[in-house]
């Protein structure tokens, strides 16, 4: 089973359900948890470009990067760059709407850098804000 099927499984899922056929969406549900559990977990990832093409892909006033993976401290694009070593920004990688999934060379482990729209910025936990309160300890939600 491949993931456009198990995508399409979903969708009409979620489609019967939001037109009240309970009956119809639970079946349709429970194919689907058939068809995923013989789904593949091991895979071939291709990645098609190094670390500076996938960067190459965001707007630098438009995005930051999470590198660290914990939503705290996000970095400019120049400055990752400027802060990464020549075999970092020409290792491995691959790129989708929100993320860089690179090989590093120091550690020879597939990384995952979140990269983080504008519009999400003010959502990011600042370790450094010190008159924030307790409910707003870790993420502040932003506004929709």
């Amino acid at each position: 089973m491949d993931l456009n099927n198990l995508q399409a499984l979903a969708d009409l899922a979620e489609q019967l359900e939001n037109q009240g056929f309970m009956v119809e969406a639970n079946n349709v549900h429970n194919l689907f948890l058939k068809q995923a559990d013989q789904f593949n977990e091991k895979h071939m990832v291709e990645f098609p470009m190094d670390v500076s093409d996938a960067l190459n892909n965001y707007d630098t006033k438009n995005y930051k990067l999470d590198p660290e993976g914990n939503w705290q401290n996000l970095v400019s694009i120049p400055e990752f760059i400027n802060n990464s070593t020549d075999e970092l920004t020409h290792a491995p990688a691959a790129v989708d709407k929100n993320h860089i999934v690179l090989e590093n060379p120091e550690n020879k482990k597939i990384e995952v850098i979140n990269v983080v729209p504008r519009e999400h910025w003010d959502t990011i936990h600042d370790p450094k804000q010190e008159d924030q309160q307790d409910d707003e300890k870790f993420i502040k939600r932003a506004i929709d």
